[in-house]
C-alpha cells in the first residue's frame, strides 16, 4: 500500500489511503527497528466496501464507536496474564484524552481474586472511563474472581433471548473488601445453550468447536455463549448513553469517576429482573422491587437500552401524559426513562395507569449531579404494588433542587399504560394584587388560583415593605377548582399604609407560595365628632367638652382617643374620650376678647382620620365696686388714701390698677 511508515519512538501514526480489494484483510504492522520492545498495543481504522460474500452486514450494539485495541491474549488464546492486562489498562489512562476512550471491556478473568487489577480498574473510571468487565462462566455456583469485584466497574452476568438468567454466569457472594462492591451489576444477552448463542465475527480458524475441522467458509459468522459476550454488550450501551448524554449537553470529564457513575448508575436503575427462575433451577433470582432491588446472581437484572437513553436524554415535564402498548412478549419492551427536574420543597406527583393483569412499578431516583459512590441507583421514592392491574402513584417533596430520573418497569403481563405527570403546582395572587385601595374596617374578597395537589389548606399573611406584620388567617381551605377566596374584614390595628402586599402559602407544602404583584393600599377611617357653646366670666372656671368621638362608617363610638381644644386657634389642654367618645376639659378664662372660638380636635393616627369641631365662648367681664376712706391731716403733711376693689360678689380683685384724683 505503498508502505507508508513512521519511525521513533512511542506513539506512532500512520494513514494510507486505498482501494481495498474482496477477500483481503488489512492491518497495521509494528516491527522493532532498534532497541526492545516487550509490550505493544496498535489500533487500525478501515473502511472498505463489503467483500461481497454473500452473507448479511450485521451491527454490534454502537456501531458508531471508534475504537483502540489492547492485545493481551494470543492467537492461540493463551496469555491474559495480570502484569499485561494491568499494562493495558495503564496504557488506557495514558492515552484517554488523546484518543477519547470513555469506554472499556475486559471480557478476561484473573482465575482468582487479585485486588492489584480491582485497584486498576478503579482508577479507570478514576479517569472518567466506564469499564465493563464480565463476571466469569463458572455458575451456577462458583463465585467471580477479579477484576470482576472491582468496586466501579459494571460487572455483567449474561441472560439469554427469553429473558431467563443463563446458567452459567459465576454469581457475587464473595468477601467485600475497600475495593470491591456486591455483584454482579446487570444481566446483558450473552447467549445460552437452551436457547441461542450469540452471533458474532468469524475468526476464520474453524468453523466447529474444535479447531480440528478447517474453517469452510471465510469471513462469515459463529456463535458462542459467556459472560465475554453479555459484557461487550453492556460496553455498547454505555456508549449509547454516553452519546445520549452528550447530546443532551454534559461535557464529558476524565478528571474523576463522576460520569462513569451517572452512566452506571442509569443503566442499573433501568434494569428490570427477571422475576423467574434460572436455566437450571439453581441460585435463583428473587424478585426483589424497591425492597431488595439487586442480588447477587442477576444484579439488578436485564439490561433495557432503550430505556437508559430515554432516562439520560428525555424529559418529563409538568402536565405531560407518555404511554405506550406493549403486548407483553419476550421481546417487548420492559423499561421507560425520563430525567426530570425537581425543586426543593416542591412536591412532585406521579399517577401511572397499569393495564389490567399486568404488573408494573415505578420509579423516583436520585441523579442530583452525582449518583451513589458506586454508582448504584438511589431511589427517592417508589410505588410497587404487587396487585395485577394496581395503578401506581409517587408523591415526594425533595429536600434539595437536583435532577432526578422517573423509570417505568414492566414486571408482568402488557397492554396499554400511561403515566401522567400533574401541571407544576403553584399558587397566584388574584386580589389584592396592586393598585387597590382598601380602607380599615371593611370587608374585601381576598382571592387566588392555584394548581397540582398542594394539600387542602393556605395561610394568608400581609406584608408591609416586603415583611410579615401579621397573619390574616393561619389555615383555610384552598378552595375547589383551580380557585379559592377569603372574605376579610381588615383589622383597624393593621394601620394604614401604601406599602402592603398579601402572600398566600400552601400550609401542606410551604415551598408554594406567591405574593401580590405590587403594593396596594390601607386607608385610614373617617371620624367626626362636636363640641358646643360656652359661657363664662373672665377668670371664671368652665368646662370646654366634646362629644361623640366616632367612626362614619359604622359610627360606633370611639374611646381612649386624645382630643385636642384650642381657643382662637391656640392649643389650652387635651383629654381623652371616655367609652361615649365624650372629653370634656376645665378652664379658666383668661383675659381677652369677649367673642371667642372653640375648637374640639381629633388628630389624625395610623388607623383614623383627623375631625375637629368648631363653638363660640362668650368671655363676660364681672361688674365691680369701689370703696374709699376719709382722710384728716395737716396741710402740706403726708397722708394715705385707700382704696378697697370687689367684684359684684364681694371677691376682693387684686393687681388692679386704681388711679387716685384728690379734687378732679
Amino acid at each position: 500500500l505503498g508502505s507508508p511508515s513512521s519511525t521513533g519512538g512511542s506513539p506512532r501514526s500512520i494513514t494510507a489511503n486505498f482501494t481495498a480489494t474482496a477477500a483481503r484483510r488489512y492491518t497495521t504492522y509494528l516491527s522493532r527497528s532498534s532497541g526492545t520492545v516487550s509490550l505493544f498495543a496498535v489500533t487500525g481504522t478501515t473502511t472498505y466496501a463489503g467483500v461481497g460474500d454473500g452473507f448479511n452486514a450485521l451491527s454490534g450494539v454502537a456501531p458508531g464507536c471508534w475504537w483502540v485495541g489492547h492485545k493481551v491474549y494470543g492467537d492461540d488464546g493463551s496469555g491474559g496474564d495480570t502484569g499485561v492486562v494491568s499494562y493495558a489498562l495503564d496504557e488506557c489512562i495514558a492515552y484517554n484524552t488523546t484518543y477519547n476512550i470513555k469506554v472499556i471491556n475486559l471480557s478476561l478473568s484473573t482465575g482468582s481474586a487479585y485486588s492489584p487489577i480491582r485497584n486498576k480498574v478503579n482508577t479507570c473510571a478514576a479517569n472518567g472511563m466506564i469499564v465493563t468487565v464480565s463476571a466469569g462462566n463458572s455458575g451456577p455456583s462458583g463465585i467471580m474472581t477479579d477484576p470482576a469485584r472491582a468496586r466501579l466497574a459494571i460487572t455483567a452476568s449474561a441472560s439469554s433471548d427469553i429473558n431467563q438468567l443463563a446458567d452459567y454466569p459465576s454469581n457475587g457472594g464473595f468477601t467485600q473488601e475497600s475495593n470491591t462492591d456486591y455483584k454482579p451489576d446487570l444481566a446483558p444477552p450473552g447467549g445460552s445453550k437452551y436457547q441461542t448463542h450469540i452471533l458474532s465475527v468469524d475468526a476464520n480458524q474453524s468453523d466447529a468447536g474444535s479447531p480440528s475441522f478447517a474453517d469452510q467458509y471465510a469471513n462469515d459468522y459463529t456463535n458462542t455463549r459467556g459472560t465475554s459476550m453479555s459484557a461487550p454488550h453492556a460496553a455498547g450501551v454505555a456508549a449509547l448513553v454516553i452519546n445520549a448524554l452528550e447530546a443532551g449537553g454534559l461535557t464529558w470529564s476524565f478528571t474523576s469517576d463522576e460520569h462513569p457513575r451517572l452512566v452506571k448508575m442509569l443503566l442499573c436503575a433501568t434494569a428490570t429482573e427477571t422475576n423467574t427462575a434460572r436455566e437450571g433451577g439453581m441460585n435463583n433470582p428473587t424478585l426483589g422491587r424497591a425492597a431488595a432491588p439487586r442480588d447477587n446472581y442477576e444484579g439488578y437484572g436485564l439490561i433495557n437500552c432503550d430505556a437508559a437513553i430515554e432516562a439520560a436524554y428525555q424529559t418529563l415535564a409538568p402536565g405531560a401524559t407518555i404511554n405506550d402498548t406493549t403486548a407483553g412478549g419476550q421481546f417487548d419492551r420492559r423499561a421507560w426513562g425520563r430525567r426530570v427536574a425537581l425543586t426543593a420543597g416542591v412536591p412532585i406527583h406521579l399517577d401511572l395507569t397499569v393495564p389490567d393483569g399486568a404488573d408494573y412499578d415505578l420509579y423516583l431516583y436520585y441523579g442530583g449531579g452525582t449518583p451513589d459512590p458506586q454508582g448504584l441507583p438511589v431511589i427517592l421514592a417508589s410505588s410497587t404494588s404487587p396487585s395485577t392491574g394496581a395503578d401506581e402513584t409517587i408523591d415526594h417533596t425533595p429536600a434539595s433542587s437536583e435532577t432526578a430520573y422517573v423509570v417505568i418497569k414492566r414486571i408482568s403481563g402488557g397492554g396499554a399504560w400511561s403515566l401522567h405527570y400533574p401541571s407544576a403546582m403553584g399558587i397566584t395572587v388574584i386580589s389584592p394584587n396592586g393598585g387597590e385601595t382598601w380602607q380599615l374596617g371593611t370587608t374585601h374578597t381576598i382571592q387566588w388560583s392555584y394548581s397540582g395537589a398542594l394539600g387542602p389548606n393556605v395561610r394568608i399573611e400581609l406584608l408591609r415593605s416586603g415583611s410579615p406584620i401579621g397573619t390574616i388567617a393561619s389555615s383555610v381551605s384552598i378552595g375547589s377548582g383551580g380557585s379559592g377566596s377569603y372574605s376579610w374584614t381588615i383589622p383597624i390595628g393593621f394601620g394604614a399604609s401604601s406599602t402592603d402586599t398579601i402572600r398566600i402559602t400552601s400550609v401542606e407544602t410551604p415551598a408554594i407560595t406567591d405574593t401580590s404583584d405590587s403594593a396596594f393600599s390601607l386607608t385610614r377611617i373617617p371620624t367626626t365628632l362636636y363640641t358646643v357653646d360656652r359661657v363664662g366670666i373672665i377668670t371664671e372656671r368652665i368646662t370646654l367638652k366634646a362629644y361623640d368621638l366616632k367612626r362614619t362608617t359604622d359610627n360606633a363610638l370611639l374611646p381612649s382617643q386624645t382630643i385636642t381644644f384650642r381657643i382662637d386657634g391656640t392649643a389650652v389642654g387635651t383629654a381623652t374620650t371616655d367609652a361615649g367618645g365624650d372629653a370634656a376639659l376645665n378652664w379658666d378664662i383668661t383675659e381677652g376678647p369677649s367673642t371667642r372660638t372653640i375648637k374640639a380636635e381629633f388628630d389624625q393616627d395610623a388607623s383614623y382620620l383627623g375631625s375637629s369641631h368648631t363653638a363660640t365662648l362668650t368671655a363676660q367681664s364681672w361688674t365691680t365696686k369701689i370703696a374709699t376712706f376719709d382722710r384728716t391731716q395737716r396741710i402740706s403733711g403726708r397722708t394715705e388714701l385707700k382704696a378697697r376693689l370687689l367684684r359684684s360678689d364681694n371677691v376682693p380683685l387684686y393687681n388692679k390698677s386704681i388711679d387716685f384724683s384728690v379734687d378732679g
